[in-house]
């Protein structure tokens, strides 16, 4: 967090560039024609994967603007096996929390319902609202959490040892690295 807040500036920055193409390729996406859209939607799946770890570059390294698309890359390019698996586990659990918590809400909602309809109906609206912000944090913090644990990965050559007890080599399904090694294998050509 301290190194994050010293990177402040370059960070806002950041969000006002990511913000500004991210509401470019909407409109696009949006277009009526086909041409537009499939191109839309290429350039859309490029700009996520060339900017996935621009955060931890930006809060890591000291890199100019043009250097910082290529560390993301090549993070990316290094550990996308893990990068997709940890999404995809990720997202699996905050669905499965956000369809618990829903049950649980609905739950006591239709009960509350059957006393005071207006207090069920309340309950329901506010529970959902607040189950679905809440699961959907919690899954930005941990993704956060988990894209920084991959950059250190990848660029330093090491787990943090905050993930020592974690097995970054099964996350892709990969057999050709060792597990008995803590360090990353060299960058493959």
């Amino acid at each position: 967090m301290a190194a994050a807040w010293e990177r402040k500036t370059e960070i806002a920055v950041w969000s006002v560039i990511s913000a500004v193409v991210g509401v470019i390729l909407r409109s696009l996406e949006r277009s009526d024609s086909m041409l537009t859209r499939l191109v839309a939607g290429f350039f859309a799946l490029g700009w996520t994967i060339t900017t996935f770890f621009v955060i931890p570059v930006i809060v890591f390294e000291d890199v100019s603007p043009s250097e910082l698309f290529s560390k993301s890359a090549g993070t990316f390019r290094e550990t996308w096996g893990e990068t997709l698996s940890s999404n995809f586990g990720i997202g699996l659990v905050q669905f499965g929390l956000w369809l618990v918590g829903m049950g649980v809400v609905v739950a006591v909602g239709v009960g509350l319902f059957s006393l005071v309809p207006a207090v069920g109906t309340t309950t329901v609206v506010l529970g959902a609202v607040g189950v679905s912000v809440g699961v959907y944090l919690v899954g930005q913090t941990v993704q956060g959490i988990t894209k920084t644990a991959l950059y250190i990965y990848a660029a330093e050559r090491t787990i943090p040892p905050e993930f020592d007890d974690f097995d970054f080599e099964s996350l892709d399904g990969r057999t050709e690295r060792s597990t008995t090694s803590r360090e990353h294998p060299p960058a493959r050509s």
